[in-house]
C-alpha cells in the first residue's frame, strides 16, 4: 500500500481497500441466502467457485509490483535473516508487542462468535436460509462505515486512547446479544461490532505503516499478522466443541467476556494508553 499511494494517504487507502472488499459481502450472502433457499446448496457453490476464479483470473490484468530488476530466489539464510529481523522489530516496540497479542486474543474469542453465528441464528430464532445471508449483508454495511471511519481519521485521533475506546465500546455492544431472543435483536448489536472491528483494523494497520521503516513494512507485518492469526483455529475448535455441548449461545457469552476482559487489560498497559504516534 506505502508503494502505490505513499505512507501519507495509507490510512485512507486501508480504510477503502477493506470497505472494498466488505462491499461483495453486502450483496453476495442475500443472494446466496436466497439462492440456497431455493434450491439447496448446489447454485449457491457453483456461483461461490465462479466468482473465485473470475476473483483469480482478473488478477492477470494486474501489472507486476516486484522489483525493476528481478534477481534470483532468496536463499534459506535470506528468508531466515528477513522473518528474524521482522520479530525483533516487533518485540522492539511494546506497543505493536502489545497490540499483536491483543488481536492474537481478540482474534480468539472474535472466532468464536463468528463460528456460531448461522447455528445461532437458526437454532435460537429459527432463521431461514434466505434470513441468514440478509443478516449477512447488514454486517458487512458496519463493516464498510467502520474502515471507511478509520481511514478518514488514521493518524488524526491518538492511536492508544481511539484504539482502547473501541476495544470497550466493541466489548459492550456484544452484551445485549447474550440476552437477545430475535434476529434484529442479535443483528444490529453485531452490525455495529463489526463496524468497530473494521474501524480497529484500519487504525492498526495505518498505525504500522507509519511507525514501520519503509523497507521493512514486509517483515514487520509479516511478524504481527503471524502472532495475530494463532488465535483464530483455537477459538474456531473451542466454538465448536462448547456448541456441540450446551448450544450456540454459550460461545457468544464466552467471547463477550473475552472482549471485555481483553479491553480491560489493554487499558492498563501505560505504553499503549499514551501512544500518540
Amino acid at each position: 500500500m506505502p508503494y502505490l499511494v505513499g505512507i501519507a494517504r495509507s490510512g485512507r487507502a486501508v480504510g477503502a481497500l477493506i470497505a472494498a472488499e466488505q462491499g461483495s459481502n453486502l450483496v453476495a450472502p442475500p443472494i446466496g441466502g436466497i439462492l440456497f433457499s431455493l434450491g439447496g446448496p448446489l447454485p449457491a457453490l457453483i456461483v461461490n467457485a465462479c466468482t473465485y476464479l473470475t476473483s483469480q483470473l482478473s488478477l492477470v490484468l494486474v501489472p507486476s509490483m516486484g522489483p525493476d530488476r528481478p534477481g534470483p530466489l532468496p536463499s534459506t539464510r535470506e528468508i531466515w535473516d528477513d522473518i528474524v529481523e521482522g520479530f525483533r522489530f516487533m518485540y522492539g516496540d511494546r506497543v505493536m508487542t502489545v497490540v499483536a497479542y491483543c488481536s492474537l486474543l481478540l482474534n480468539l474469542f472474535g472466532t468464536m462468535a463468528v463460528t456460531v453465528f448461522i447455528p445461532f441464528l437458526k437454532l435460537e430464532f429459527h432463521a431461514s436460509d434466505a434470513q441468514v445471508g440478509f443478516s449477512y449483508g447488514v454486517l458487512a454495511a458496519g463493516s464498510i462505515l467502520g474502515s471507511i471511519l478509520g481511514g478518514a481519521t488514521a493518524g488524526k485521533w491518538p492511536f492508544g486512547r481511539s484504539l482502547l475506546i473501541a476495544y470497550a465500546i466493541d466489548g459492550l455492544i456484544f452484551v445485549p446479544i447474550i440476552f437477545a431472543h430475535t434476529i434484529w435483536a442479535t443483528v444490529i448489536p453485531w452490525t455495529l461490532a463489526n463496524g468497530l472491528g473494521s474501524f480497529e483494523v484500519t487504525q492498526i494497520i495505518s498505525w504500522r505503516m507509519r511507525i514501520t521503516p519503509h523497507e521493512k513494512i514486509g517483515r514487520v507485518f509479516a511478524a504481527v499478522r503471524f502472532i495475530a492469526l494463532l488465535g483464530i483455529v483455537p477459538g474456531t475448535l473451542i466454538a465448536g466443541w462448547l456448541a456441540d455441548k450446551h448450544g450456540p449461545r454459550l460461545p457468544v457469552i464466552v467471547s463477550t467476556i473475552g472482549f471485555l476482559v481483553i479491553a480491560l487489560g489493554a487499558s492498563a498497559a501505560a505504553a499503549l494508553r499514551n501512544d500518540r504516534r
